[in-house]
């Protein structure tokens, strides 16, 4: 049932992303979870049931964001958002030096840019007064031990949003790094 417990996840196929729609679905939280491809959509929708209903996006899209949030609003009626979780993101390894640059700008754009669009997006659908946002950074650079110095740029704009959406806007905003209790 959607409902006053709802929240929306970016990247929910695998990973982090997928422990934490787990998580919430497990606390009676009813989750929106973005995946790029209809397969995941339907394995995921067999593996949590009608308490996940999957929405196809790439973050990095916006008219498919604004699709999204209108679908997502459609289904929450008179009833707001409890949260926004934007999870979804990509690691490049290797050292910046010799890192393609199209492979540098595709990380920022996932990492960086898109968590903002998707925030402005959902924004109204989160309640200036009931809003919660969370932005999960990886912590150490890539899990094969790989990292690019474009991690900590990372880091310190997620730190940037946090502060302004708890200036500017009074939302509860939590900044978690993977891994992280």
């Amino acid at each position: 049932m959607t409902g006053e417990q709802s929240v929306v996840v970016t990247g929910v196929s695998t990973g982090i992303g997928w422990g934490i729609t787990k998580v919430l679905i497990a606390n009676g939280f009813t989750v929106f979870g973005s995946v790029r491809q209809q397969s995941d959509a339907d394995r995921l929708q067999r593996e949590f049931g009608e308490a996940f209903t999957p929405v196809i996006m790439d973050v990095t899209d916006r008219q498919a964001v604004e699709r999204a949030a209108a679908k997502v609003s459609a289904q929450l009626g008179c009833f707001k958002l409890a949260g926004l979780v934007n999870n979804a993101g990509v690691a490049v390894p290797g050292p910046l030096l010799h890192l393609p640059l199209e492979e540098y700008r595709r990380q920022l754009e996932v990492n960086l840019t898109a968590p903002l669009s998707v925030t402005q997006v959902f924004a109204p659908l989160l309640g200036a007064d009931l809003a919660r946002q969370v932005q999960t950074w990886l912590g150490r650079g890539h899990p094969d031990g790989s990292s690019t110095s474009v991690r900590p740029q990372e880091r310190s704009v997620s730190r940037l949003w946090e502060h302004m959406l708890r200036q500017n806007m009074d939302w509860k905003v939590c900044l978690r790094r993977s891994g992280a209790k």
